[in-house]
Parts: structure tokens; C-alpha cells; sequence
């Protein structure tokens, strides 16, 4: 499958940063996708269009390996992976899923566990979180996390708007100050 993507990206510094990315996240992303879909086919076809939508925005993600490449990496499969057991679902090709057995979430990295934004997002239901992840803890600009999540950028306006009201409701019922609702102030 390397080959294949390799052939997709143009420069020699693509073909390398790809390759990396490829031998240090494809395994996670395959798990990822697994847990979504427990099917070994349909697992690595997700793992295949993440990597092709990954590819599109290759430019826009950092060379070296962080926390925000790995949690980015694993939102696109794991949002891939539920777009397919979807569409499973409308053609009655049904794979049983407990909503417990979803997938694990980004939050769940070692690395920014530690993170008090990670536990705020963490607390959120998950349509909220992964857009607050992506735009606050990697930076992404709103359109290109609409085109990540296939949903529109106003759906995107209104996950980001409502999962800083939870976190500014949440965090009032706490006893602490106001900091606005929006994470990356906190």
C-alpha cells in the first residue's frame, strides 16, 4: 500500500515525510479503524481513504512526530471508519456495535494526557471534542477540518460554538473564573 500512496505525492520531500508518517502511524490507524468496524476488509479500506485524505493536506501537517500529527492522524481514520460503518448500516450490511466499543479517542494519548485542555476536551461528548482538538490543540484552520470530518463549515461554526458553551458551563459549575469558554486561553 506505500507504493501506492508514494506515487500519489509529487515532491521527494513528500515521498519521505509519507514514508515516515506511513511506518510510524499506519499500524494505530489500522487499529483505529478495526475498532470501529470489526472487519478486517473494511479496516484496512478505511486506513486506505484516510491516507488518500491525509495526502490532500500533507503540507499542513507537521514534518516531525508530535502528539497533534498522531491525535490528527487517528480523528481522520476514526471519523473515516465510522463515515464507512454508515454506510454499512444504510445498505443492511449491519456490524454490531456497542456504543462502549467505539473507538478511543485522541485524548487518550500518553503524551498529552497531562494536558488540562485534554481533560476538558475529553469530558465532551465526541462530536464537540474532535472539533475543539483539532482547532485549538492543532491548529487547524476551520475549513480544512470541515473537509477532515466531511461535514460543512457551518456544522463546524456550530460544534466549535457549542463545545465551548459546555466547557464554559462546566467550568462555571466548578467554582473556577470564566476564562472565556474557548480552551487555548485556559
Amino acid at each position: 500500500m506505500l507504493s501506492i500512496l508514494i506515487s500519489m505525492v509529487d515532491t521527494p520531500e513528500e515521498k519521505r515525510k509519507l514514508e515516515r508518517m506511513y511506518q510510524k502511524y499506519n499500524r494505530l490507524m489500522y487499529t483505529v479503524a478495526y475498532n470501529v468496524l470489526k472487519h478486517h476488509q473494511d479496516a484496512e479500506d478505511a486506513v486506505l481513504s484516510s491516507w488518500e485524505k491525509i495526502i490532500r493536506h500533507l503540507e499542513k501537517i507537521p514534518d516531525e512526530p508530535c502528539h497533534k500529527t498522531k491525535s490528527l492522524l487517528v480523528i481522520i481514520t476514526e471519523r473515516t471508519a465510522i463515515d464507512i460503518y454508515r454506510s454499512k448500516q444504510r445498505r443492511n450490511e449491519i456490524y454490531f456495535m456497542e456504543a462502549e466499543e467505539l473507538p478511543y479517542f485522541a485524548t487518550k494519548d500518553k503524551e498529552i494526557a497531562n494536558i488540562e485542555i485534554s481533560s476538558w476536551i475529553g469530558s465532551l461528548p465526541k462530536i464537540y471534542a474532535e472539533v475543539l482538538l483539532l482547532y485549538y490543540v492543532n491548529e487547524l484552520p476551520p475549513q480544512d477540518i470541515a473537509d477532515l470530518l466531511s461535514i460543512t463549515l457551518n456544522t463546524f461554526y456550530v460544534r466549535l460554538h457549542r463545545g465551548k458553551a459546555i466547557l464554559k458551563e462546566k467550568e462555571e459549575s466548578q467554582g473556577k473564573p470564566a476564562t472565556g469558554g474557548a480552551p487555548s486561553e485556559a
